[in-house]
């Protein structure tokens, strides 16, 4: 059985990245807090689990928030 309690989203950014591209930091303080964590404890199932896709799982949800269009 899976346990997905102790998974948690954190925005993450290598310095140099930051550097080459100071927007991220905009817009990685804009997401805090967008993903709750029943929807990470429900998106690490969905991959671990249902064995779908890191990426699928990350897109639909991007377009059920409106970020992106289908």
């Amino acid at each position: 059985m899976f346990d997905f309690r102790n998974k948690y989203y954190v925005n993450k950014c290598r310095l140099k990245t930051l550097e080459q591209y100071p927007e991220l930091e905009w817009i990685a303080n804009e997401l805090e807090g967008f993903l709750t964590e029943q929807e990470m404890q429900d998106h690490n199932a969905q991959v671990n689990i249902d064995a779908l896709l890191e990426d699928d799982v990350a897109r639909d949800f991007l377009i059920e928030k409106g970020i992106i269009e289908s």
